[in-house]
Protein backbone atom coordinates (compact mmCIF):
# COMPACT_ATOMS: atom_id res chain seq x y z
CA UNK A 1 0.00 0.00 0.00
CA UNK A 2 1.20 3.42 -1.10
CA UNK A 3 1.43 5.96 2.04
CA UNK A 4 0.77 9.51 1.74
CA UNK A 5 0.03 13.04 3.82
CA UNK A 6 -2.76 14.54 3.31
CA UNK A 7 -1.56 17.20 1.41
CA UNK A 8 0.10 14.89 -1.51
CA UNK A 9 -3.66 13.42 -1.54
CA UNK A 10 -5.18 15.76 -2.14
CA UNK A 11 -3.30 17.25 -4.98
CA UNK A 12 -3.73 14.27 -6.30
CA UNK A 13 -6.90 14.14 -6.22
CA UNK A 14 -7.62 17.59 -7.86
CA UNK A 15 -5.12 16.90 -10.51
CA UNK A 16 -7.59 14.35 -11.23
CA UNK A 17 -10.82 15.44 -11.01
CA UNK A 18 -9.64 18.16 -13.57
CA UNK A 19 -8.36 16.09 -15.78
CA UNK A 20 -10.71 13.50 -15.69
CA UNK A 21 -13.85 15.39 -17.10
CA UNK A 22 -13.52 13.54 -21.07
CA UNK A 23 -13.35 10.13 -18.83
CA UNK A 24 -16.34 10.72 -17.16
CA UNK A 25 -18.46 12.38 -19.66
CA UNK A 26 -17.65 8.82 -21.14
CA UNK A 27 -19.99 6.81 -18.79
CA UNK A 28 -23.63 5.42 -19.66
CA UNK A 29 -26.35 3.78 -18.27
CA UNK A 30 -25.11 0.44 -18.81
CA UNK A 31 -21.93 0.99 -16.39
CA UNK A 32 -21.96 -0.61 -13.20
CA UNK A 33 -19.49 0.61 -11.01
CA UNK A 34 -18.58 -0.21 -7.51
CA UNK A 35 -17.56 2.47 -5.54
CA UNK A 36 -15.62 1.76 -2.32
CA UNK A 37 -15.80 3.90 0.80
CA UNK A 38 -18.61 6.08 2.15
CA UNK A 39 -16.83 8.78 3.16
CA UNK A 40 -17.56 12.22 1.49
CA UNK A 41 -15.15 11.26 -1.57
CA UNK A 42 -16.84 7.97 -2.05
CA UNK A 43 -20.01 9.06 -1.71
CA UNK A 44 -19.55 11.90 -3.83
CA UNK A 45 -17.87 10.00 -6.54
CA UNK A 46 -21.11 7.70 -6.55
CA UNK A 47 -23.70 10.54 -6.91
CA UNK A 48 -21.66 12.11 -9.70
CA UNK A 49 -21.58 8.84 -11.61
CA UNK A 50 -25.44 8.00 -10.25
CA UNK A 51 -26.29 11.48 -11.99
CA UNK A 52 -24.48 10.37 -15.34
CA UNK A 53 -26.77 7.49 -15.63
CA UNK A 54 -24.03 4.80 -14.17
CA UNK A 55 -25.61 2.10 -11.91
CA UNK A 56 -24.13 2.56 -8.84
CA UNK A 57 -23.19 0.51 -5.49
CA UNK A 58 -21.35 1.69 -2.52
CA UNK A 59 -19.48 -0.05 -0.51
CA UNK A 60 -18.15 0.84 3.36
CA UNK A 61 -16.50 -1.32 5.77
CA UNK A 62 -19.00 -0.09 8.52
CA UNK A 63 -21.49 2.73 7.48
CA UNK A 64 -21.67 5.98 5.65
CA UNK A 65 -19.51 8.49 6.93
CA UNK A 66 -18.31 6.24 9.87
CA UNK A 67 -14.58 7.27 9.92
CA UNK A 68 -12.68 10.53 9.05
CA UNK A 69 -15.39 12.23 6.90
CA UNK A 70 -18.01 11.45 10.17
CA UNK A 71 -16.32 13.44 12.61
CA UNK A 72 -14.13 15.92 11.44
CA UNK A 73 -14.67 19.21 8.48
CA UNK A 74 -11.32 19.93 8.35
CA UNK A 75 -11.50 19.77 4.84
CA UNK A 76 -14.28 22.09 4.30
CA UNK A 77 -12.28 25.22 6.03
CA UNK A 78 -10.72 27.94 4.22
CA UNK A 79 -11.34 30.60 6.30
CA UNK A 80 -7.70 31.95 6.71
CA UNK A 81 -5.20 31.45 3.84
CA UNK A 82 -3.65 28.06 4.85
CA UNK A 83 0.22 27.28 2.88
CA UNK A 84 0.67 26.11 0.46
CA UNK A 85 -1.61 28.32 -1.89
CA UNK A 86 -2.94 25.24 -3.80
CA UNK A 87 -4.23 23.53 -0.43
CA UNK A 88 -6.02 26.39 0.37
CA UNK A 89 -7.63 27.34 -2.90
CA UNK A 90 -8.14 23.06 -2.89
CA UNK A 91 -10.29 23.96 0.29
CA UNK A 92 -12.35 26.86 -1.17
CA UNK A 93 -13.25 24.37 -3.85
CA UNK A 94 -14.77 22.29 -1.49
CA UNK A 95 -16.80 24.64 -0.13
CA UNK A 96 -18.22 25.86 -3.11
CA UNK A 97 -18.59 22.42 -3.83
CA UNK A 98 -20.79 21.99 -0.62
CA UNK A 99 -23.05 25.27 -1.65
CA UNK A 100 -23.74 23.97 -4.80
CA UNK A 101 -24.35 20.36 -3.72
CA UNK A 102 -26.62 22.11 -0.71
CA UNK A 103 -28.79 23.92 -3.10
CA UNK A 104 -29.56 20.72 -5.51
CA UNK A 105 -29.85 18.08 -2.87
CA UNK A 106 -31.76 20.68 -0.44
CA UNK A 107 -29.20 20.46 2.33
CA UNK A 108 -29.73 22.47 5.86
CA UNK A 109 -26.17 24.11 6.20
CA UNK A 110 -25.59 26.32 8.95
CA UNK A 111 -22.66 27.81 7.35
CA UNK A 112 -20.12 30.54 9.37
CA UNK A 113 -17.94 30.75 12.51
CA UNK A 114 -15.09 29.04 13.32
CA UNK A 115 -12.42 28.15 16.15
CA UNK A 116 -8.54 28.52 16.10
CA UNK A 117 -5.77 28.09 18.54
CA UNK A 118 -2.37 28.57 19.26
CA UNK A 119 0.69 27.59 21.15
CA UNK A 120 1.70 30.86 22.08
CA UNK A 121 0.37 34.74 22.42
CA UNK A 122 3.15 35.37 20.14
CA UNK A 123 1.74 33.12 17.34
CA UNK A 124 -1.53 34.36 17.91
CA UNK A 125 -0.53 37.74 17.38
CA UNK A 126 1.62 36.69 13.65
CA UNK A 127 -0.22 38.98 10.62
CA UNK A 128 -1.66 36.10 7.88
CA UNK A 129 0.45 35.93 4.97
Amino acid sequence: MLAMDRRTFSKLLSLLMISSNHALAAVNKREKIIVIGAGIIGTSIAYELSKMGAQVTLIDQKFPGSAASGSTFSWINATYPKKPYPYNFLSQLGIDAYKSLEKEINLKIKWGGSLEWFDSDEEQNQPYE
